[in-house]
């Protein structure tokens, strides 16, 4: 059983053991008791406590030392700058000609190389959140070179880059159809009405670009018209008017900041991407040198960050040779694997469990909405994925069980709850449309009406 934090193993080891308390209170098992001898050994853990716990028993596939110890995360950071600063002064000294070179006087700032290095950074933890993190970084350069006039569109990053101009389009129509509104309200500003009633009319057509050069055409020919006068005789509410202009504002702004994503055509844009290709290709190997280099120091010393007790237990997992396999070992001694906060996982992280449950014994809990961790290289694609793989219904590829009922709350609150998140979040904003099916349900029906004084909680 694998949850996200030691505490909450501990919390939930607790649980377990007071509910057998209760079963054999009432009615003394055998089976009960024995499973309340045995819990404290059962395996409910963090999964960097579980891999502690792998890489023990078969330190031995791994060349690491048993006594290892957790690298303190103060000292991890000590140690990776060190290497970074010895990899930097290296790559300085090569020639002037070198793309090192040109990879630091485009991502430099003007007075040192700090972004530098913070980009290489970046690559190399984001690198670790992968199960072959000297793969995945090959992987990112090489799409540089793959990127080309006839599949720009298509390419992960410009999918990304569509996408947001689609989302931040229409909350600058929101903004644009609530101002026309208030515009046409009684004692709304009409003079108003006209101009902002040409944005709504050239953002709706820009909303349904599909590529790059219409986005890039479409957002550099709109023009804004002014906002014709307001006197005395019109006899508008001033509040009304204050809003409506700063609503068009707003719109304004976001329409400012799009051209600014799309600063130059797509065609500059991808001459730009292949120029740099030289340079990208002197990161990533920058970022495989800190890996390499970091481990190495790591093993000298005798420890291991908690990125370290993943891969090496993948590493373990996925050895086959020999007359020792872990994967059959730990999938024939768990019944059953549990997991939960299931949406803060990696690709590390699902690698290993994949690698320890038989099939069709893992069992995932987890709510996508409630992921943020991202920062911490959380990957929430992996639950969406099997939430919409999955059924109701027991299948091949999986049976999705909805714990959609609520039994802390009243249905007031339960219906307030749903009625903001239904605005807000869909399939594009939080990875989930808000429907029927994800919505809260009241599970408690025991709660008196809210109109009963008596049932208000204290």
């Amino acid at each position: 059983m694998v949850t996200f934090t030691n505490a909450a193993a501990a919390e939930m080891k607790t649980r377990i053991g007071k509910a057998l308390e209760r079963e054999i209170h009432e009615k003394p098992d055998p089976p009960f008791a024995q499973a309340a001898f045995f819990l404290n050994k059962a395996q409910i853990s963090s999964l960097h406590s579980f891999c502690m716990s792998v890489i023990r028993r078969h330190y031995f596939q791994v060349e690491l030392d048993p006594k290892f110890r957790v690298l303190d995360e103060t000292e991890g950071e000590w140690i990776k700058e060190e290497i970074l600063e010895q990899i930097l002064e290296g790559k300085y000294e090569q020639p002037e000609s070198s793309f090192f070179i040109q990879a630091a006087d485009s991502y430099s700032g003007s007075r040192n190389d700090e972004r530098l290095r913070q980009l290489i950074r970046r690559l190399y933890d984001f690198s670790r959140a992968h199960p072959d993190p000297s793969r995945w970084l090959g992987e990112m350069s090489s799409q540089y070179e793959t990127l080309t006039g006839d599949n720009i569109n298509e390419h992960p990053w410009s999918r990304e880059i569509i996408q947001e101009i689609h989302i931040t389009l229409e909350g600058a129509l929101r903004m644009l159809y609530r101002a026309e509104e208030l515009a046409h309200a009684p004692s709304g500003p009409l003079p108003y009405a006209e101009a902002i009633q040409s944005d709504i009319e050239q953002l709706s057509i820009i909303k349904d670009y599909t590529t790059l050069e219409q986005l890039y055409a479409g957002v550099h020919a709109v023009s804004s018209k002014g906002l014709k006068p307001i006197t005395k005789k019109h006899e508008v509410d001033e509040s009304l008017k204050v809003e409506a202009k700063q609503l068009r504002d707003k719109s304004k702004d976001i329409l400012k900041n799009i051209k600014e994503l799309l600063y130059q055509s797509p065609e500059k844009m991808l001459e730009d991407m292949h120029f740099m290709v030289p340079a990208v290709k002197e990161l990533t190997t920058a970022a495989k040198e800190l890996n390499s280099r970091f481990t190495e120091s790591k093993r000298d010393k005798g420890v291991a960050d908690f990125s370290d007790l993943e891969h090496l237990t993948l590493q373990i997992l996925r050895d086959q040779s020999g007359s020792v396999q872990a994967s059959a070992y730990y999938q024939e001694h768990f019944q059953e694997v549990l997991v939960d906060e299931y949406q803060d996982t990696n690709y590390v992280q699902e690698a290993i469990l994949q690698l320890v449950a038989a099939p069709d014994r893992l069992f995932m809990v987890g709510d996508v909405k409630q992921s943020i961790y991202r920062f911490r290289l959380a990957e929430p694609g992996l639950f969406i994925d099997k939430y919409e793989r999955y059924t109701t219904e027991d299948s091949e590829n999986g049976w999705k069980i909805n714990l959609d009922k609520n039994f802390r709350s009243r249905r007031n609150v339960i219906d307030a709850s749903n009625f903001i998140f239904k605005q807000l979040m869909d399939k594009d904003i939080g990875g989930i449309a808000y429907d029927r099916e994800a919505a809260l349900k009241q599970g408690n029906e025991g709660f008196q009406s809210e109109k009963d004084p008596s049932a208000i909680l204290p």
